[in-house]
């Protein structure tokens, strides 16, 4: 059984969309961002932090969040 909270779930599928995206997006710097940011969202609340998110970061989650199916509010 998983010990993470719905909220990290939530963050994690986020964090899936978010990388298959990096897969399909033709700018090569958006792309490496939504693969490393969106890695970053699967390991939320195991081996990341809040703290370890950039300004431009957060800026990306929430702009994909926005259209997300994950659950994920900003």
């Amino acid at each position: 059984m998983s010990d993470r909270t719905v909220a990290e779930k939530r963050l994690a599928y986020l964090g899936r969309e978010m990388m298959a995206l990096s897969t399909i997006e033709d700018n090569g710097d958006i792309s490496s961002n939504l693969g490393r940011v969106g890695n970053m969202l699967t390991k939320m609340g195991t081996t990341v932090k809040f703290e370890d998110f950039t300004e431009m970061d957060l800026e990306l989650i929430q702009a994909v969040a926005e259209v997300s199916r994950s659950g994920v509010e900003v």
